[in-house]
């Protein structure tokens, strides 16, 4: 089934799509493309659990650098498996075309014995470059952001209702504040009590 923005804010945001700051159409379109490429189960696999904004990101994300593959079952193969190298795979080629649209690219060109991830050229009179994506690692900034995320979540990690807690920041954190440390140690049981939970906006 084709899925439309009626049926993204239904089944995979739980909200408006307002809170994504791109078009409606490229939106549609990546979600879209995700399904025809990694198939209808990648989608109901991430969607199972939780709905919202973060979901939704890495579907879109993943729609928008599958774009113009070609000749790519392999790499396909490896997304559907959710590969962490796949996913840098796709990443590096996406910021190629971000660069340069029309770049040629070639995936597993062979190099001696073995196969390259993939290598690539401006125009067909250019030479090739052959690229090698390297083990995919956190950063110390991923890693502070998710160490904030753990002291938010950790309020409702033995609520028993299902929810969906979407955060919007106004400016880059740098720390939880201490009225925030102070909410969160009593959110949970209000949330329990009261079944919901406004939102938080830092």
């Amino acid at each position: 089934m084709t899925w439309s923005i009626d049926r993204i804010e239904k089944e995979i945001l739980s909200g408006s799509a307002a809170s994504i700051a791109m078009p409606i159409e490229a939106l549609v379109a990546a979600v879209n493309r995700v399904e025809q490429t990694l198939g209808p189960e990648w989608i109901e696999t991430e969607i199972s659990n939780v709905k919202g904004l973060t979901v939704a990101m890495r579907i879109i994300g993943m729609g928008l650098p599958i774009e113009n593959l070609s000749r790519a079952d392999e790499l396909v193969m490896n997304l559907r498996r959710r590969s962490q190298n796949a996913e840098a795979e796709l990443t590096a080629i996406h910021l190629f075309r971000s660069t340069v649209p029309a770049v040629e690219v070639e995936l597993y060109p062979p190099v001696g014995e073995r196969e390259a991830d993939f290598r690539v050229r401006e125009t067909d009179k250019s030479e090739w470059t052959t690229v090698e994506v390297t083990q995919p690692m956190s950063s110390e900034e991923e890693g502070r952001i998710n160490e904030m995320l753990r002291h938010l979540l950790s309020a409702f990690e033995k609520l028993s209702n299902p929810f969906a807690l979407d955060i919007l920041f106004r400016r880059e954190p740098t720390g939880l504040p201490d009225w925030i440390k102070r909410a969160i140690s009593t959110a949970g049981e209000d949330f329990e009590r009261a079944n919901v939970f406004s939102g938080l906006e830092v």
